[in-house]
């Protein structure tokens, strides 16, 4: 099995990862409102575990998926988390 290094969740996908480890770097992308949703406990200094973008800065969405390779440069997969079964998918 492989180790996690970083989850990159969508939306609620977010809250679902949090529940899920303490341990693994969680980078939400377009979350409506993770204060109210319990990701972190302050845009400035998030805390924990969990960092990103909330819908009012969805612009940076793509600039994120870009500097992935960056941070991963072996990356060839990914699985997208929107809340919803969703299917694994390869960059080969």
């Amino acid at each position: 099995m492989m180790r996690r290094k970083l989850l990159i969740a969508l939306g609620v996908g977010a809250l679902a990862a949090k529940e899920a480890t303490s341990t693994i770097p969680i980078v939400m992308v377009g979350a409506s409102d993770p204060i109210a949703a319990r990701l972190v406990g302050n845009l400035a200094r998030p805390g924990g575990n969990v960092t990103g973008t909330s819908t009012q800065t969805t612009a940076a969405v793509g600039k994120l998926l870009e500097l992935i390779p960056q941070f991963l440069p072996g990356a060839t997969r990914g699985w997208p988390r929107c809340g919803i079964p969703s299917t694994p998918f390869r960059n080969n």
